[in-house]
């Protein structure tokens, strides 16, 4: 199981990942994909490199 923190609404919240989630994850990832929905067009998504996190927006 690892651990990450994420930033939601200006908060700091710590972020459990066992197996089972990461393949959830992991599946829901694919299927955006394969629908050309990819992060930071239509999800309001986007990777944070300085932060390592994901960032989500307010909208």
């Amino acid at each position: 199981m690892s651990t990450s923190t994420v930033e939601v609404s200006g908060e700091k919240v710590k972020v459990m990942w066992d197996k089972r989630l990461t393949k959830i994850f992991y599946d829901i990832c694919i299927k955006e994909i394969l629908k050309d929905n990819t992060l930071g067009e239509d999800t309001g998504l986007g990777w944070n490199p300085i932060k390592r996190t994901i960032d989500v927006s307010n909208d």
